[in-house]
């Protein structure tokens, strides 16, 4: 009895000093991260004192306008053009059509898009999809970026209908195989969508494009505010539905038996100690969690390489990592939603990069983790942390 009891007074010892530890690393950490967020405070006080200067500079060079008469001599002229409803303006929609269509880009498009319809790729399907979430979100807040979502959606049913060409061919050397997604599309037909989207788009630019400039603005006006906030909505209905379903139709075959992986692997993370439930068991010992569940578990399930991976991401880290490693996890998920967010200039180029990491996140929720996935989704984090600093330095 002694003994036993000296056993368990060294483990709660030992469990109070891992904890003791985890508090003063955490402290540690907030401490740091109070420091980054004082100097990013600091950084932007003088940036915030450099434009009301900048601010002080133009209101003067404007009561200078204002005291010569020049203010008044530019409305008139906005007043006349208005009036006047010039014809280059009217027809700007199809200057922004000869731009946009053309061009190695959309030839690149064209290409990868054919490449998912004739290769086993449901998880990109899953990357791309949830991409393009944020890109219809980001096309919505200005009707100019309307044209190029026009094109994608057209791109991908050119690209649909050239992979059924092949499919029915019958000189194709073999039967192309295909994942459920493809089948799925091309059964239904359902790559005609996004083309037909496109075409209602483009002709929706045209018609716009004979109204006089107010009713025009006017109309771009209420797709700039409202449409948008629609979308993210309906984004947020569907992420409900999503746990709605898998509440209630949980099974071990869900998603081609990832509902099983993550059963054995959330078991045990429930059935770890202290240490394990914050630090983890150690990164690449997933498959010796999911052994050691599947061999208690009151059914029979046989054990393969499917259990070396969470296929998801936050499980695969929840488990090896602990909490500390999924809390790290999603900071890497947040961040660059805030950098965008708090950053002025919303050039395509920085809104093309969170486009693929939301991609990567929404494809690693499936998949991961997958090191090519992980390796191309730390790059495209620096370029956005680039992308950043940019926008501070200006």
């Amino acid at each position: 009895m002694k003994a036993k009891r000296k056993r368990r007074m060294r483990r709660r010892r030992q469990e109070r000093t891992y904890i003791a530890v985890m508090v003063l690393l955490a402290i540690a950490v907030s401490i740091g991260l109070t420091r980054s967020v004082m100097r990013d405070d600091k950084e932007f006080e003088e940036f915030e004192q450099q434009s009301q200067e900048f601010d002080a500079r133009m209101q003067r060079i404007d009561e200078k306008r204002e005291a010569s008469g020049q203010n008044t001599m530019l409305e008139q002229v906005r007043t006349w053009q208005q009036e006047q409803d010039i014809e280059p303006d009217k027809y700007a929609v199809f200057d922004t059509m000869s731009a946009d269509w053309g061009g190695e880009e959309d030839l690149l498009l064209l290409i990868a898009y054919f490449s998912l319809f004739i290769t086993l790729t449901n998880t990109t399907y899953l990357g791309i999809g949830v991409a393009m979430l944020f890109v219809i979100w980001y096309s919505l807040q200005k009707t100019d970026r309307l044209m190029n979502l026009a094109i994608n959606g057209i791109l991908f049913t050119v690209a649909g209908v050239a992979a059924e060409v092949l499919w029915r061919n019958p000189y194709t050397p073999r039967p192309i195989d295909t994942d459920t997604v493809t089948l799925l599309l091309r059964q239904h037909h359902l790559y005609l969508i996004p083309g037909a989207v496109g075409i209602i788009i483009i002709v929706f630019l045209l018609v716009t494009s004979a109204l006089s400039v107010k009713a025009r603005r006017k109309v771009n006006s209420v797709i700039e505010r409202y449409f948008g906030k629609i979308w993210l909505e309906l984004i947020m209905v569907g992420i409900i539905g999503v746990i709605y379903y898998l509440i209630y139709n949980y099974t071990l075959e869900l998603f081609n038996y990832r509902g099983s992986i993550w059963y054995f692997a959330f078991n045990g993370f429930l059935d770890g100690n202290i240490w394990q439930k914050i630090m983890g068991v150690g990164p690449g010992l997933l498959d010796t969690v999911t052994q050691a569940q599947i061999a208690k578990a009151d059914f029979y399930v046989e054990w393969n390489w499917f259990y070396c991976t969470a296929h998801n991401d936050l499980l695969e880290y929840l488990v090896t990592t602990g909490i500390v490693g999924t809390v790290l996890k999603l900071m890497m998920y947040i961040l660059p939603y805030i950098m965008y967010a708090r950053g002025k200039s919303r050039k395509s180029e920085k809104a093309a990069v969170l486009a693929a990491l939301t991609g990567f996140i929404g494809q690693g929720l499936m998949t991961g983790p997958y090191i090519l996935t992980y390796v191309f989704y730390t790059i495209f984090l620096g370029v956005m942390a680039a992308y950043d600093r940019m926008d501070k330095a200006q």
